[in-house]
């Protein structure tokens, strides 16, 4: 498991997108100039009516670059010691799930979402998970609660057939 644990935390690594960060960068650097220029124009006897128009708009420009650069670069990094507990979560799950009775089993896969498909030319099981949100922390009491959202997109892993044997 510590390798598991190594690879996971190395994976968190490139969790910032250097390239939209960037983005987000020169958007806010345009929108600074053309708010610099708009002053400089209104100082220079421009109407202040149709400039503070276009003052607002480089505004509006900036605030959508700096969310977009916090998202960019908002980096959720978990612990070696978080990523621990989540492993020892999923392994006392997946022991809970191991001696459950076949009902209610196909009720948790039911619940999680869970779907298998299997690719026979490859020899590997696709498991999709798309657990909806009515499902999330209904299971267990936990004292932090989930973002919204935070489970919107399915989780997907491929196994080779024979390790599953």
């Amino acid at each position: 498991m510590p390798t598991t644990i190594d690879l996971i935390t190395a994976a968190q690594d490139g969790a910032v997108d250097d390239v939209a960060a960037e983005s987000a960068r020169a958007r806010i650097a345009d929108a600074n100039q053309k708010m610099a220029r708009y002053r400089a124009a209104i100082d220079a006897g421009g109407d202040p009516e149709e400039i503070g128009t276009w003052i607002s708009q480089a505004k509006a420009q900036r605030i959508q670059a700096e969310t977009d650069l916090r998202g960019a670069t908002a980096a959720t990094r978990l612990t070696r010691h978080q990523i621990e507990d989540l492993m020892a979560g999923i392994e006392n799950a997946a022991t809970m799930l191991s001696d459950a009775e076949p009902a209610k089993l196909a009720d948790a896969y039911d619940k999680l979402g869970l779907r298998l498909t299997y690719d026979p030319d490859a020899q590997i099981v696709r498991a999709t998970a798309n657990p909806q949100p009515e499902n999330i922390g209904k299971w267990f009491v936990s004292e932090v609660r989930p973002e919204p959202n935070a489970y919107r997109d399915a989780l997907s892993a491929d196994f080779a057939v024979g390790a599953l044997r």
